[in-house]
Order: structure tokens, then sequence, then C-alpha cells
């Protein structure tokens, strides 16, 4: 390559196999440390374990961290390239965060039956209420 044709390239990333494998563990470590705090969410919000959590705020902290490491790794594994896909990936990240979240959680609601004068709390109704509503 002569110098004009890297006008627009910071760097000439050679990408070393050990540094392409850290980034990967990165990425698959922290989505395995997500799924396993929101694994021990769950088991305590359906009555199978204690394990302390108040909030689901720890899940929230593990996804930061995993979206976190998501971005780190692209930089790492694909130089350059990497460095133009972190450009867009925190937005799209943020947009994905405020529209599958919420779309999550109401089918959670539109599955159950609330009834919040019980103290029995949330029931698992199925699709019992969209019968009710087209019916």
């Amino acid at each position: 390559m002569s110098g004009s044709d890297q006008l627009h390239v910071v760097t000439n990333d050679e990408i070393s196999d050990g540094r392409r494998l850290m980034g990967r563990a990165l990425v698959w470590g922290s989505a395995g440390l997500m799924a396993l705090v929101a694994l021990a969410q769950v088991a305590q919000q359906m009555g199978w374990q204690g394990f302390g959590f108040q909030t689901w705020r720890p899940t929230l902290y593990a996804y930061c961290l995993w979206a976190t490491c998501l971005c780190w790794a692209q930089v790492i594994t694909r130089g350059e390239q990497g460095k133009r896909t972190l450009f867009v990936l925190p937005a799209a990240l943020f947009v994905i965060s405020m529209t599958v979240f919420p779309l999550l959680f109401g089918l959670i609601i539109a599955f159950s039956s609330w009834n919040l004068s019980s103290a029995d709390g949330r029931q698992f109704n199925g699709v019992d209420n969209l019968v009710q509503m087209w019916g």
C-alpha cells in the first residue's frame, strides 16, 4: 500500500489469533455472567432459591457489562473495522434496550392475570386474556 491509500486508515492492524480469542472470551464470558445473574434472579422470583436480590438491578448491571464488553471486543478482534462498528453499536444497543425489553415485559403481562387486591400476585393464564378480548 502506498501512503495515499492509507488516507482514512488510522492503524494498519495485524490482529493475532490470541487477540481474537481474547475478544471472543470477553464477549462470551460476559454473556455467560449475564445469563447466570438473570437465571439466579428468575430462580429467586419463582421461589426456587433465595439469593437475596431486592430488585432486578443486578441483571441491568450485568447487561451493561455485557454491552461494554461487546463494544471492547469489536475493537480488540476487528481493529480499525471494529472502531467503525463501535461508532454505531452503542446507539443500536440503546434502541434494542428501549424496544425489546419493554416488549418482552408487555408479553409477560399480557399472558398473566394480575389482581392487585389478591395476595397471590400474578398468575400465568396463557392465552385466556386474548380469548376473552376477542371472544
